[in-house]
């Protein structure tokens, strides 16, 4: 279920209902078909589904589930003949069986195959739409989040004070106060030295992006790994 946004699995191939509904179309590239002609296979597609699967109740049925099955009490509820049958189809055993791709190559899959309507919903959830389609090649917030999530970035000073700046800021927004905010090692460290080698300077920076009051900094001498 996490490996796929189909809402279903099983049906014959696209091509081959393409085949089936508009025969002079049999060899034409699903991009080219007509949109209500592409919207007639899916369609169909679904209606043909061997297996159905429900997301909200993290689950996957047979299209033909008899819905019902009588147990006594004491027992959990096992599937019923058609779903349990599911598990002798040779597509459904692929299918499970398949290895979940790595994350990035998700991007390889066709659009034919997507599903862009429950993409758009979990980018809302997540408050990342108006990031991702407003993004013209030239800002640089997207670019650093990519780059943070495939490690480019190693720096475990800077990461510290843009974990630092999202704390601080989450917790304003919720009007919550800045103490006892929990500041990684490697960032608290930093802090510690720049409070060594300016005091005012610190106190600019910690206004922007947080850190320990002037009473609990420690004044250190720079150690050579932060040279």
């Amino acid at each position: 279920m996490s490996r796929t946004s189909a809402s279903g699995g099983g049906a014959p191939s696209r091509r081959t209902i393409t085949a089936q509904l508009f025969p002079s179309e049999a060899t034409t590239p699903w991009s080219d078909l007509s949109s209500k002609q592409r919207r007639a296979v899916l369609r169909q597609e679904e209606s043909l589904y061997t297996w159905k699967i429900s997301r909200s109740t993290d689950a996957i049925y047979a299209s033909k589930c008899e819905s019902t099955v009588y147990v006594t009490p004491s027992l959990d509820p096992h599937p019923c003949s058609e779903c349990d049958a599911l598990y002798s189809i040779h597509k459904f055993q692929v299918a499970i069986n398949r290895p979940m791709p790595d994350e990035t190559n998700m991007k390889y899959v066709p659009k034919a195959y997507r599903c862009p309507e429950l993409g758009e919903i979990y980018l809302k959830y997540k408050g990342v739409r108006e990031l991702v389609e407003k993004d013209d090649g030239r800002s640089p917030w997207l670019k650093f989040a990519q780059r943070v999530i495939n490690g480019d970035f190693k720096s475990e000073t800077l990461l510290g004070m843009v974990e630092a700046l999202v704390i601080k800021s989450d917790r304003l927004r919720k009007g919550k106060g800045l103490q006892n905010m929990k500041y990684s090692s490697t960032f608290t460290n930093f802090c510690n030295l720049l409070a060594s080698t300016s005091t005012r300077a610190y106190q600019t920076f910690r206004r922007h992006f947080g850190g320990q009051v002037m009473s609990n900094i420690r004044f250190v001498v720079c150690p050579l790994s932060f040279l």
